[in-house]
């Protein structure tokens, strides 16, 4: 039963990798216009600040994952990987919501 649930997870996991690539290069490319985009993320305060309370969540999730890899107890492991796919769809997220803030520029 495992080997089906592990399959979908390594299917989404590698769309949502996809993604994240996708969404990083829109950001990157939108930043050329460095004083729009400025006054855009200050006048977007609340989404950038919710943006930088995820990016911090992301990486808490990484170091949680990385703690996790130090022990030999196979559940302990999973429970890292569930932190890493945690911190993937968080990157995510904070690039998602820095997109949709500088994404009329």
């Amino acid at each position: 039963m495992t080997a089906p649930l592990t399959l979908l997870r390594a299917v989404v996991l590698t769309v949502l990798c996809v993604l994240t690539v996708y969404y990083s290069a829109k950001v990157l490319s939108r930043l050329r216009k460095s004083t729009v985009v400025a006054g855009r993320l200050f006048l977007a305060g609340r989404r950038v600040k919710a943006a930088g309370l995820m990016i911090t969540a992301a990486l808490l999730s990484v170091n949680i994952f990385t703690a996790t890899l130090l022990l030999e107890d196979p559940f302990i492991r999973e429970v890292g990987r569930v932190f890493a796919d945690i911190s993937l769809l968080l990157f995510f997220l904070t690039l998602y919501t820095v997109y949709g803030v500088i994404k009329r520029v």
